[in-house]
Order: structure tokens, then sequence, then C-alpha cells
């Protein structure tokens, strides 16, 4: 069990699967907190360090990390938090990934968050699941009947935030969620009156280029085609 004086688990998983997780990889085990009030969650240092350079360093340096083979991550919105903790540690242990809630646009920020995690700490694997997840929660929530193309459109950036736009935009260039977000932002930007996201089309460069990028490649591909670029090609994700 986690050891903690809060009795609360954050919400991507509960104490039983921490526990069913924990003896699945021998030890040596190492200390991972988030925060100096948050859980300590042991960990296979041979699992962590086998996928992680960014561990490997730290636990092998003679700094106090390595001493003490334990560390306190400071708590960094969006991207260290217990929540992206354990789920990086479920994908490390189970090689799955799964956030159990029902509201869509949590999820979302979950999956961002962790994608984020796993950048920060050099672990690999998971970016196309995390982006597949993504997207499909997005298009679960495009209406599919009696609504003109430009709705549907609009149906892909109807649970993004800009909160999602900008911690997306900080993963690297490429990165298959970042990528995601420009490509379901591509339709809504031609076809609506109001993008919904103009203001951060002006402010956040990476964005903005990414979006630019995404619109060359759907131009691109109806030139290719000898066709125009209509509502109707542009209902349906590039690539279904």
């Amino acid at each position: 069990m986690a050891e903690s004086d809060n009795k609360q688990n954050p919400d991507t998983s509960d104490e039983g699967l921490y526990d069913f997780m924990v003896p699945l990889c021998p030890g040596p085990y190492v200390t991972i907190q988030v925060g100096n009030n948050g859980a300590k969650y042991k960990v296979s240092r041979p699992l962590l360090c086998r996928h992680s350079s960014y561990f490997r360093a730290m636990f092998d340096s003679c700094f106090k990390e390595g001493n003490e083979q334990a560390v306190t991550m400071h708590k960094i919105r969006g991207v260290v938090t217990e929540r992206s903790l354990l789920m990086l540690l479920q994908w490390l242990y189970l090689n799955r990934i799964e956030f159990p809630s029902q509201i869509q646009g949590r999820c979302i920020n979950a999956y961002i968050e962790m994608a984020r995690l796993a950048d920060m700490w050099r672990i690999t694997g998971m970016e196309q699941l995390l982006a597949d997840k993504i997207k499909a929660i997005i298009t679960s929530s495009i209406p599919r009947v009696n609504l003109s193309c430009a709705g549907g459109e609009n149906g892909k950036v109807r649970l993004l935030t800009s909160s999602h736009i900008k911690s997306a935009s900080m993963l690297f260039k490429g990165h298959p969620v970042r990528s995601l977000i420009a490509e379901a932002s591509a339709g809504p930007f031609i076809l609506m009156d109001n993008f919904k996201f103009a203001r951060e089309l002006r402010e956040n460069a990476n964005y903005a280029g990414d979006l630019l990028d995404e619109l060359k490649d759907l131009i691109k591909g109806q030139v290719k085609d000898k066709r125009v670029i209509t509502p109707y090609t542009l209902h349906y994700w590039k690539n279904s």
C-alpha cells in the first residue's frame, strides 16, 4: 500500500491495483513521492531504470537520490501529479492505460498529462495509444445524424479546451497527441465562422504551426486527387 497519512487516493487507480502491481516485478525498489506531503510509491528499480534514462541517471548517481534510492518530485500542474504517476506505473507494470472516469474532458486532461510526464521522464512506447484514446473520446462526441458537415466538424473540438491546447503544444513536435489536436482543429478552423480557438492560434506559436502543417497536408491531398476542398471531404478524419 502506498505510504500516506492521506486516505484519499488519486482517481486513476485504487490501492488495490497499486498493491497488485508492485509484486509483479522484482526489487530492489526505489521510492517516488510527488510533493512533500504526497503518498510514497515503491517501484521496481530495474523496471523503472530499464524504461527511463532519466531515472537511471538519477539512481545511479552519487547524489542524494542515488544514495537514498528515493526521490521527491516537485508537483507541476498538468505534468507531475499523483494521477499521472499512477497512470505511468500502470503502463510500466501492466502495459495498459485506463482512466476510470465518465467525464470526457477529464479523461483528455489525464491522457495529455500522462503524455507530458512520460516525455519528461523519457519513457516511450505509449504515445500513439494515448493519442488513439483521446481521438476515441473526441469522435464519440461528434453528432452523426441530421446535422450539417460543419456541425460535425465543430464536434471535433467541442470537448477540447484552451488548457488542452496549451498543454499538448508543450510536447515535442510530431508527438501523436500534439499532432492529434491540430488534426482535430483543421476542419473547424476552415468551416466554422467563429473558430473556437482563434485566440490560441494568435498566442500559441506551436499550435499555429501544427495547424498550418495539418492544413498543408489536407490541401496537398486534395490537389493530388484533383479535387477541391469541400465540406464533405473534410467531414472525416483523413486516415479513416
